[in-house]
């Protein structure tokens, strides 16, 4: 599938709460990865090296995505959009980003005010 399930601001309940829902999404959705997540404050440049943020990027990169590519649809690993980029350099004039082939689109989905900004 194309679904991956955050469990967003783990770091303000206890663990086993946690460990509960992670549990319970297994359960129900065997194939779908679950990602505990967490943020540092805001601002914070050690981001990156966050390991939920690293977790949410490995769930991403295994997923399969379909995208179409030379105008035909083609499925292929979310994996192969992640890599070193240095910009826009391979965008054409007026070109936008969602719609070239190299550039994968996510959506976050939730209740107003439950974080979607912190992911």
């Amino acid at each position: 599938g194309n679904i991956v399930i955050v469990i967003n601001k783990v770091d303000l309940v206890p663990p086993e709460f946690v460990e509960t829902w992670k549990a319970y999404f297994a359960q129900r959705f065997p194939d779908v990865p679950v990602v505990p997540f967490w943020v540092p404050k805001s601002g914070s440049a050690r981001l990156r090296e966050t390991s939920s943020v690293e977790a949410l990027l490995d769930a991403l990169r295994s997923l399969r995505v379909v995208k179409k590519v030379d105008g035909e649809f083609r499925a292929m690993s979310a994996g192969d959009f992640f890599g070193p980029r240095s910009g826009d350099e391979d965008l054409e004039e007026g070109e936008q980003r969602f719609r070239h082939p190299r550039t994968l689109t996510v959506a976050l989905m939730g209740d107003p005010n439950m974080g979607k900004s912190s992911v």
